[in-house]
């Protein structure tokens, strides 16, 4: 029985931590001590081996003192003491008298003993003399020490040995005779413990040296004392033997502890199993009977409460099953409802279940009442049953589910129920488009124990008859779905693709033709920025309403998406499909002229067409929209409400702006942008004192591209604001460096589109772009279009007054040639006014179109505004415009926009020049450029 459980990999886990559980605190614990034990004596041993070397070291000492002192009596008892000592008896092997023998000795021992101090030598061959001067005659006395009196010293237990000046030893013990003993790095140290290693075996070691230097002259001994490792830590090996022998009774304890305990758990965890695979393989009756006073008899309580639930939800699954097969089979409501009927018993273990319903909607008065097959004697024969209309109204107000108390008799058509001693009922309406096509009925004698699961199955029931009940309307609300605008209720995309190819086809078999025109609102977004996007909902809604009025019942209308509607003219007779189509057009423009009232506001929206016909231009649905697509943009082109009919060279043109679409998207990471940089001219001193700088595409092939053509490219594709903020730092970066090179200072100005206010924040661009590099904030113009400034929102406003307050000079370009209106003047936030070239060119041959200049000129300087004209080209141009008060200008009479380079030569070339003195300015002219031919190129910043 126990091998069975350790078969059970939970029986494994819980045996083998058990184990480590008792394991492994008997092995730290052991470990611990022996570590801490060895360690005590090793300290202990240590220390002894300290004390015992100097022991040594001092009794050393001490012996030599007393040879001192003995061989000073011998040398002062004069020759006969001397002669008696001669014999070589005492202390000494010989005493003598070495006469010039001491002049062998290093000259720091003769000194010592020309002091009058005795000194100490050794021969070499470990025999140590004794020196000691005579006072009376100078003499010196000499006395071979007994290595026996100097080194022996049995009061030391442990081995030892003298190590000389090197690492010569000049003594050693008997244990230790033979051995050669190095200390090495320890030598330095005055006292210390070192490890070493004796005929093979491991020795601790510890030495303390002697110095001699002040008394003896001489260097001194080390003395060494060792004790072998195997012996100091002799107490442990009882510990040794007695560990193994504590780990194994503390395995067995453990391991009789642990199948103890395993037992105990592992059957209820065998039973839990047992009973999870009954249930697994669909058992739902399987039961477990677990009798323990612990957690796993109320695991065995919930896996029971589990089956039952599990039961019921898969009965209700299968229910549920079998109920959409028969709805997508096509069954009958009546069917659906006895199907439900039958399963609902099983389901839910309910008193009654029942179905009211109609023959697809409940009205007032009397409705069938059908049961299942447990419902009570009492109201099985009951078929028909009363409905008011308060049980409607209350059924319509219902949310999913309502709870009867049968006794307070709330609906009349559940008095039935009542009557038959049923108490509590729960009401659920399967409701179509706020009408009730039928009702589900749960009845219970008694409260039921789990009232989530009685109105789960009572919803999902009720659901199942209202899907029955509108299969046909689930079919159509789901193709309106797949082929209409949720929006404008119009045909979508896919939608509009199969009609296109339907007319397509009976066009071809009838002979006649049919146009596809593709309709698109200018500047739909500004309005959704604005305004809103409920705005923007509300125009296109407004927008399909008008549209449609000019269709026929036989044409289409959609909306393939955003601010896009395509309007199909079919069965056109061919010769007179020109002049329907012009109708229609004419319809259409007169439709979009007229103001949109949207939600309180007035909004006018103008409309580009483009229009593609079959036979003609194509014979493909794809084609037909692609066309009148190609179209349209062309259309966008035009400044107002325009129209367009496709052709070979709108689709050439398509395709160039395909081309030149992929290349502009790398053109900023391939570096092909360059600046162009144009002066401008100040009227009183002559000199540059700006820059407008223009942007320039090199393509590819390194030609130059016209701004004008790419430009409303970067717009359209979204790249506009990237590109200004290139623009921006690349423009104020040529400026800094014009600064190092010591040209004049000037400000530079970059062309901003809206799109720059709309999709970035312009301010902080701007800030960084002169941080960057060390320019003040009036060294660079923002310069926006007139119709930017006046269609600006709210935002673009306010970014215009924070460009202001900070210092950034704000020009409003081509003044005149958008709405020309002298009011908003005072509203835009500018302080530079620039003349478009429109009013230059006939200045000097116009006297209406002078006035107008001079009057501009005069009403920005009374309102604070620097004026600059640009595109001027003749001298008689310049002299007018310096006789109207114009502070500077900009044209060709100067300079046509340059590189950087050849920019800095201007500069530098006006630097040298003296200022203006009085001469007219056409006067200073550069000869070359003031003929150069008129360019107008669309800038962008």
């Amino acid at each position: 029985m126990l091998s069975a459980y350790l078969r059970s990999r939970v029986a494994r886990r819980l045996f083998g931590r058990f184990l480590l559980a008792a394991v492994v605190p008997v092995v730290l614990l052991g470990g611990y001590a022996y570590v801490q034990v060895s360690g005590h004596l090793l300290q202990m041993t240590e220390q002894r081996l300290r004390d015992d070397s100097k022991a040594y070291g001092m009794a050393l000492i001490g012996k030599l003192n007393t040879l001192q002192d003995e061989l000073r009596l011998i040398a002062r008892g004069g020759a006969d003491r001397l002669a008696s000592e001669l014999d070589g008896s005492g202390s000494f092997n010989a005493i003598s008298m070495p006469g010039n023998a001491v002049d062998l000795l290093p000259n720091a021992q003769r000194a010592h003993l020309a002091r009058g101090q005795p000194v100490l030598s050794n021969d070499g061959f470990g025999h140590y003399s004794l020196w000691m001067p005579r006072a009376e005659d100078g003499s010196v006395v000499r006395g071979e020490l007994k290595a026996s009196t100097l080194w022996e010293d049995y009061s030391i237990g442990v081995p030892y040995c003298a190590l000389g000046l090197g690492t010569e030893t000049q003594y050693c013990t008997s244990e230790l005779a033979g051995i050669s003993l190095d200390l090495g790095q320890a030598r330095t140290a005055h006292s210390g413990v070192f490890s070493t290693r004796v005929a093979g075996d491991e020795h601790l070691a510890a030495h303390w040296s002697a110095s001699l230097e002040a008394s003896l002259a001489h260097p001194g001994f080390a003395i060494v004392t060792l004790y072998p490792r195997t012996e100091m830590l002799a107490p442990l090996d009882r510990f040794r033997r007695i560990f193994p022998a504590v780990l194994a009774l503390a395995l067995v304890i453990a391991a009789w502890l642990s199948m103890g305990q395993i037992r105990r758990q592992m059957q209820p965890l065998l039973t839990l199993a047992g009973g999870a695979h009954r249930l697994a393989e669909g058992d739902f009756e399987a039961r477990l009977e677990i009798e323990s006073r612990d957690e796993f008899s109320e695991v065995a309580e919930a896996f029971n409460s589990m089956t039952v639930r599990l039961r019921h939800r898969f009965q209700l699954v299968e229910a549920l099953a079998d109920l959409d097969c028969a709805i997508l089979a096509g069954a009958e409501v009546g069917q659906v409802a006895r199907a439900a009927l039958g399963h609902a018993p099983g389901v839910v273990a309910c008193d009654y279940a029942g179905v009211l319903r109609a023959g697809g909607k409940l009205v007032a008065g009397s409705a069938r009442l059908e049961h299942s097959p447990n419902a009570p004697r009492a109201i099985a024969r009951i078929d028909d049953v009363a409905v008011s209309t308060a049980d409607l109204d209350l059924l319509r107000a219902t949310n999913g589910a309502f709870q009867a108390d049968l006794q307070e008799r709330s609906l009349s058509f559940l008095e039935p129920l009542a009557q038959a001693g049923l108490r509590h009922a729960w009401v659920f309406p399967a409701l179509i488009d706020d009408r009730v096509s039928a009702v589900f009925i749960l009845a219970f004698a008694s409260a039921p124990p789990d009232l989530t699961e009685v109105i789960a199955v009572g919803r999902s029931f009720a659901d199942r008859l209202a899907m029955a009940d509108s299969s046909s309307a689930w079919e159509e609300k789901l193709y309106r779905n797949a082929h209409y605008d949720a929006l404008t209720q119009l045909p979508n995309r896919a939608l509009l693709h199969d009609r296109v190819e339907q007319a397509i086809t009976r066009a071809r078999h009838e002979r006649s033709a049919l146009a596809v025109l593709v309709i698109d609102l200018d500047r739909f977004r500004e309005i959704n920025d604005s305004l809103g996007h409920s705005v923007g909902d509300g125009l296109l809604c407004a927008v399909a309403e008008r549209l449609a009025r000019c269709v026929l019942a036989r044409d289409t209308l959609a909306r393939p998406g955003g601010d896009e509607f395509v309007i199909l003219l079919t069965e056109l007779q061919r010769g007179r499909e020109g002049s329907i189509i012009d109708a229609c057009l004419e319809q259409i423009l007169m439709a979009m002229s007229r103001p949109f009232h949207v939600a309180g506001q007035s909004v006018s929206a103008q409309a580009s067409v483009g229009i593609a016909m079959y036979p003609g231009h194509t014979d493909t649905a794809e084609g037909l929209l692609k066309g009148a697509d190609a179209a349209m943009y062309e259309a966008k082109k035009e400044p107002t409400t325009s129209y367009r009919f496709f052709s070979e060279d709108i689709d050439s043109r398509a395709h160039e702006r395909f081309r030149m679409v992929q290349r502009l998207r790398g053109a900023l990471e391939r570096e092909q942008f360059e600046l162009y940089y144009q002066p401008k001219v100040e009227f009183g001193t002559g000199r540059i004192v700006g820059a407008e700088a223009l942007l320039r595409w090199r393509d590819d092939e390194g030609r130059i591209v016209s701004p004008g053509a790419f430009v409303h490219v970067l717009e359209e594709i979204g790249l506009g604001p990237r590109v200004g903020d290139w623009v921006m730092r690349r423009a104020c970066a040529q400026v800094a460096e014009w600064d190092r090179q010591g040209l004049p200072q000037i400000a530079v100005s970059v062309n901003v589109l809206p799109s720059h206010f709309q999709n970035s924040d312009i301010v902080a661009s701007a800030t960084e772009a002169l941080t960057c590099n060390g320019l003040a904030n009036e060294r660079l113009e923002i310069e926006i279009l007139e119709e930017t400034a006046i269609d600006a929102s709210g935002h673009t406003h306010d970014a215009l007054l924070a460009l202001r307050r900070i210092g950034i000079g704000v020009a409003l370009d081509d003044f005149g040639t958008g709405y020309s209106s002298l009011v908003y003047l005072t509203r835009i936030p500018a302080n530079i006014l620039k003349l478009d070239r429109a009013f230059i060119s006939s200045l000097s041959t116009d006297a209406r179109q002078a006035a107008i200049v001079a009057g501009i000129i005069s009403l920005a300087k009374q309102l604070g505004m620097q004026v600059v004209a640009e595109g001027v080209e003749k001298p008689d141009q310049l002299e007018m415009l310096a006789s109207m008060g114009c502070d500077l200008v900009q044209g060709y009479i100067f300079s046509p926009p340059v590189p950087a380079a050849e920019f800095a030569r201007l500069l530098e070339r006006d630097a040298g020049k003296p200022p203006n003195e009085g001469r007219p300015l056409a006067a200073r002219v550069h000869p070359t450029l003031g003929t150069a031919p008129r360019r107008r190129a669309r800038r962008l910043a």
